[in-house]
């Protein structure tokens, strides 16, 4: 267990950094037209496979995910992404990150799947990052929820139930650290 004199601040990291992490349970439907993908926590990403182009719509922790097929491999491409999306834990894409992924199915075996990701953030790198997330099916888990809500305040260490009213960001933090099990944003810790 972790500890810091810091309050952890409970913030979805956002696409592409919410799709790794040991704590990222993913459940993929796949429809004519659509590929929704959904998490513990109740997030949904859309990726169209409908034909459509991206839209000019308000930036989002998804972003706007634009797919097609190209035999067995799903490739997105995903723009208009929130600013403050990390890549990893503290790591910001800043604006204009653009991430190209490339799912599929892991040597013939339906129960591996990889995703091939590449971002381009001009604010973090100089060239494009890529990387390989693999991830296994679990026929016999069910998916529950988790919720992992901002400035969460009522669980100590030990995961008993404790009120804590003291504001964090006045004085000493008095506020109870999470263990350290990738929850959320770690870049406001000590």
């Amino acid at each position: 267990v972790q500890t810091c004199a810091l309050p952890i601040y409970c913030i979805f990291l956002g696409f592409p950094g919410g799709m790794a992490g040991p704590e990222e349970i993913h459940e993929f439907l796949y429809t004519p037209g659509q590929v929704t993908m959904t998490d513990v926590q109740g997030y949904v990403r859309r990726i169209y496979t409908d034909g459509r182009k991206h839209h000019a719509g308000p930036p989002g922790f998804w972003g706007d995910s634009i797919g097609h097929w190209e035999g067995g491999v799903l490739v997105v491409d995903t723009i208009n992404l929130q600013k403050g999306n990390e890549i990893s834990y503290g790591l910001a894409g800043g604006p204009d990150m653009h991430v190209t992924e490339r799912i599929f199915i892991k040597d013939g075996d339906p129960d591996q799947m990889q995703i091939d990701t590449v971002v381009v953030a001009p604010a973090a790198f100089t060239t494009p990052f890529s990387f390989s997330t693999m991830y296994k099916r679990h026929k016999d888990w069910q998916m529950t929820e988790w919720d992992c809500a901002q400035n969460n305040r009522d669980i100590n260490d030990s995961g008993k139930q404790q009120m804590d009213l003291v504001p964090p960001d006045q004085g000493p933090a008095t506020a109870p650290t999470m263990p350290n099990r990738g929850r959320g944003s770690r870049k406001d810790q000590g």
